[in-house]
């Protein structure tokens, strides 16, 4: 869940968070929920949605842990912001 590829897009530095990850591509415990709480900070509620590389790219750890992760950091925003993370940007962005 590194989002290194939004920097130039956004005008934002999210790059410090992907750095905590190790030459392994390991993430360090809480590193998700840490990386979305800065994106969001940094991009706002109208620019981070959700994705995954599941079920191919589990060295992050399971697909579980990862949504237990982005509901923590999202679970205590107003219900349209967790609509635009978990569905409505997406739709936005691809004019489904």
């Amino acid at each position: 869940m590194c989002v290194t590829g939004v920097v130039s897009q956004a005008g934002g530095d999210v790059r410090a968070p992907c750095q905590a990850e190790g030459a392994d591509g390991e993430v360090p415990p809480g590193g998700h929920g840490a990386r979305l709480e800065h994106a969001i900070t940094v991009l706002g509620w109208d620019r981070v949605l959700f994705g995954s590389n599941m079920p191919i790219d589990r060295i992050g750890g399971t697909y579980t842990e990862l949504i237990a992760a982005l509901k923590a950091v999202t679970g205590e925003a107003a219900p349209e912001d967790q609509q635009k993370f978990w569905a409505g940007n997406a739709e936005r962005l691809y004019r489904l």
